[in-house]
């Protein structure tokens, strides 16, 4: 059971401050087993809780039950050698407060447009098949009909087929049951993602915020580069950065400064690598890459808002397509009876 973003950000930030109160670090777990705010959250407290009182380490419980990704666990195991679990559960809250904040902004941002678009898909199927139905009857003994108007019909007669509805909820069950054969697909929906025009640069701003973080993070809490750098790979989920994994944790382990090993992978070497050189030079690539990732972040923010204001339109115009083709459709054939008369 891996926990949510918003359950880790809740898990660590309570554990931080319990700690930093001088509250032991297994009484800690044990409150938050009673009184934490989720299911989930007193259920992995109670796991973790069990496993200290076995004499298991705080990192070894996370990794036992699987509660958090694997960077994370390299983390508090750094911590625990290090005497800085607090401080270090801090940080991590802080990670997954940023990454709960913008998967909420961007769900916040597309409700009202995916609510509007639903409305007018809505629209298109309910107005033929219950406001129209009778004079769509009438209009279908008039012979050829224009096309707005065959349309409606159409949408009319499948609409009220039950056979229709039974069709498309066989194949709605057929394809959830297809679900674990959809991994052959996930490189080359990451691939079109990435160059696709407008969203590779959202692909590509998500990729760099995540990779940064995730290495600052593990750089500051002082682990090796290798190691850090390994899971900071990892860390975006992206396939694409599977092939040229191993390329540069080789150039690293070989000598070459991080700035250049990250020239073997496109995706990231090619807007990151020359920040990370001065860097390098100056000894502080933590500040560097913390900074960076503010930056990006503030890309990200700058180009959702910029989608947004795209989306609006959008969704009026095929609300006026909609409203344009039951008009159209309704108003054709009654001009037609009239030119007839």
């Amino acid at each position: 059971m891996t926990l949510k973003p918003r359950e880790l950000v809740l898990l660590f930030r309570s554990l931080s401050t319990f700690m930093q109160s001088g509250i032991p670090l297994l009484r800690s777990l044990e409150c938050l087993a009673q009184q934490g705010e989720t299911e989930n959250l007193r259920q992995a407290s109670h796991q973790l809780a069990d496993e200290l009182l076995k004499g298991s380490a705080l990192s070894a419980a996370f990794t036992r039950h699987q509660l958090c990704p694997e960077f994370a666990v390299q983390l508090l195991r750094c911590a625990e050698r290090s005497g800085q679990l607090a401080a270090i559960m801090e940080r991590l809250a802080g990670h997954y407060l940023e990454q709960y904040t913008r998967r909420a902004r961007l769900r916040a941002a597309l409700t009202y447009p995916l609510i509007m678009l639903v409305v007018s898909l809505a629209m298109a199927v309910l107005i033929p098949t219950l406001v129209l139905k009778d004079l769509l009857r009438s209009f279908e003994s008039q012979g050829a009909l224009p096309w707005p108007t065959a349309l409606l019909v159409l949408i009319g007669r499948l609409a009220s087929s039950p056979w229709f509805w039974l069709g498309l909820l066989v194949a709605t069950v057929l394809l959830v049951r297809a679900a674990p054969g959809w991994e052959r697909w996930k490189r080359p929906a990451h691939t079109f993602l990435a160059h696709a025009p407008g969203l590779g640069n959202f692909y590509r701003c998500h990729v760099h915020i995540q990779f940064l973080t995730c290495l600052a993070i593990q750089l500051r809490a002082g682990l090796p580069l290798l190691g850090a750098l390994r899971e900071a790979i990892d860390s975006p989920g992206s396939p694409l950065l599977d092939d040229s994994r191993a390329l540069v944790l080789t150039a690293v382990m070989d000598g070459l400064p991080l700035s250049q090993a990250l020239l073997k992978e496109p995706l990231l070497g090619d807007s990151l690598s020359r920040y990370l050189e001065a860097g390098e030079e100056t000894g502080r690539l933590d500040v560097v890459l913390e900074w960076m990732a503010r930056m990006t972040q503030d890309k990200l923010e700058y180009l959702q808002d910029g989608l947004m204001s795209l989306l609006e339109p959008f969704i009026l115009l095929v609300m006026g397509i909609v409203a344009g083709v039951v008009t159209t459709g309704t108003l054709l054939p009654t001009f037609q009876v009239l030119d007839q008369l």
